[in-house]
């Protein structure tokens, strides 16, 4: 069968975004039997191409199309790039492959033009997606919603067409699964408005509703729930979830740094944009008391607030405070040292603390690092420190998979301290 005749390029229109690029960069190569093999929010991460069994013939297909976003070239393009690197390495036409999780040999299709073209067009839309989702985090002030829209020249699925107009603010959780490309050769699109736009067009629209049906991934035996209209294989948000992604990296990379460097990061990291960012977030939360409630850990919270809050690294528990915290319980979970204030813990101190300003988070990296320290129990730790004229309390508490959270921050009293004292056994300080 001989494909179509070649339409103009599809490409990324203008200069292609930076955003977009790092996004591509970014993602890990995963060899893979069937598409099934890397599944919803592991293609946030993960490169793959069914089939496509060596890692060496991966790289090859990922530099051709680093080289489509980063030129701009087009599809044309592409396959003249590539085309030959794939005949070369015998991965062309159709041939026998056995399945190594089943251990049964299949005819399948390998490269041909019209997997190029399925290769390209769903690997630039992912990227420039990416990349779209990374610029809106920077120019949500000016421009909080995305407006669904619909490429005019294409046909699109029913329920596609029933989605196009909604307008919802950049943040809704509606995009969280919902930001396109929504499928295989799905040509929708989104675009940032400002609030003035919002306003002419009436202001934002009700979420479209939700028929979620239950599915199960063949391959792994996942069962999943996916709103209908939406394939499977793109129901998730590719930026934002690279954003949490890139958030475990950097934790990563300050538990494996030198004390000192992991010390600096974070408080570079408090005393950047970061932290104000982090505390209105919760605040917001704690003003607008949403509906779609979960009760965690003593503050009702929907998941989809627990990720756009996130986490923030506040601290480094040095070899100090780590003399008083018995290892992990479980020998496969390593020792930690960074500190983080949870979503949860974070509406917690807006809501108990609410003399508390972001200069005063800023102390924090100080009063863990040289404040006095209580052992509570053998989970919690409790610190105090004067800083700026100030005496501060922080209680930081152990989780049994040897996580760091900040349990508590607030300003204290001299007796407070004494009474920590008489109840906890107070460490020899070094």
């Amino acid at each position: 069968m001989t494909d179509r005749p070649e339409r103009p390029g599809f490409r990324l229109p203008g200069p292609p975004p930076k955003e977009a690029l790092d996004y591509f960069r970014g993602r890990d190569l995963r060899p893979g039997f069937s598409f099934r093999d890397v599944w919803l929010e592991e293609h946030a991460h993960a490169f793959t191409v069914a089939k496509a069994m060596e890692v060496d013939l991966l790289d090859d297909i990922r530099n051709e199309i680093d080289k489509a976003i980063a030129q701009g070239r087009t599809l044309r393009q592409f396959r003249k790039g590539l085309t030959p690197i794939l005949r070369k390495r015998g991965w062309w036409g159709k041939k026998d492959r056995t399945d190594p999780k089943t251990g049964k040999t299949v005819r399948a299709q390998l490269g041909s033009p019209r997997r190029l073209r399925t290769i390209y067009r769903s690997n630039l839309r992912a990227a420039r997606a990416a990349g779209q989702w990374a610029r809106a985090q920077r120019t949500k002030k000016t421009h909080p919603y995305f407006l669904y829209e619909l490429d005019p020249d294409k046909k699109h699925r029913d329920r596609h067409r029933a989605w196009a107009g909604t307008l919802l603010p950049v943040d809704d959780p509606w995009w969280d699964d919902h930001f396109p490309p929504n499928g295989w050769g799905c040509r929708c699109r989104v675009r940032q408005v400002s609030r003035a736009e919002a306003e002419r067009r009436g202001g934002p629209t009700p979420r479209p509703p939700r028929n979620a049906r239950t599915m199960t991934n063949r391959r792994s035996g996942m069962r999943f729930e996916v709103d209908e209209g939406l394939d499977p294989a793109w129901a998730s948000n590719p930026g934002k979830r690279r954003v949490q992604i890139l958030d475990d990296k950097v934790n990563a990379d300050l538990e494996a740094a030198d004390q000192e460097l992991a010390q600096a990061a974070v408080e570079s990291i408090v005393r950047s944009p970061m932290l104000g960012e982090h505390l209105r977030k919760a605040e917001d939360y704690r003003r607008l008391k949403l509906a779609e409630e979960t009760h965690v850990d003593g503050v009702r919270m929907p998941r989809t607030i627990k990720d756009r809050i996130g986490h923030l690294w506040i601290g480094v528990a040095n070899d100090r405070a780590h003399e008083k915290i018995p290892p992990p319980l479980d020998t496969k979970f390593k020792r930690t040292r960074v500190l983080r204030l949870s979503p949860e813990n974070a509406v917690k101190q807006v809501i108990n603390h609410r003399d508390l300003e972001p200069e005063d988070y800023r102390r924090l990296p100080e009063v863990i690092r040289h404040g006095e320290i209580y052992v509570e129990d053998e989970r919690h730790l409790i610190f105090f420190r004067e800083s700026g004229g100030s005496l501060y309390q922080a209680v930081v508490k152990q989780t049994p998979n040897n996580e760091l959270y900040l349990k508590s921050f607030h300003r204290a009293e001299s007796r407070h301290q004494k009474a920590v004292e008489k109840r906890a056994r107070k460490p020899e300080m070094n």
